[in-house]
């Protein structure tokens, strides 16, 4: 379950993360994100081109992760969920954030995953 004040502190944080990266407006990308175990997280990243590298060495896409495991730590403790997964979608000025389930989110993975295995086959 997520109330409209959790997606608002989520949206709010995402946004303030892109504006702070002068990357709101331009950014587009999916992060599934989640827990494995209660110990271990992950995150599944999709850009378009070199757009990853350049989150990477910006400091951009440690932020986010740092941001991210928030995120799940705060619904595991406070929602009480056991496994936490999620996928965000920023499209230029647009941001979703959306809880799912561990069979969605492995859907969205599979995906990214056939998508880049498209691009680089052709």
């Amino acid at each position: 379950m997520t109330n409209k004040s959790d997606v608002s502190f989520e949206y709010s944080r995402v946004l303030q993360l892109l504006e702070q990266f002068s990357l709101y407006g331009c950014a587009e990308f999916t992060i599934v994100f989640g827990t494995i175990t209660k110990d271990a997280e992950y995150s599944t990243w999709s850009t378009p081109d070199d757009d990853f590298k350049k989150y990477k060495e910006s400091g951009f896409f440690e932020l986010m992760q740092h941001l991210l495991s928030i995120f799940v730590e705060y619904k595991s403790q406070h929602i009480l969920l056991k496994h936490c997964h999620a996928i965000i979608q920023i499209t230029q000025h647009d941001i979703a954030i959306e809880w799912v389930s561990k069979k969605i989110a492995e859907k969205a993975i599979t995906s990214i995953h056939e998508t880049e295995k498209n691009n680089v086959n052709k």
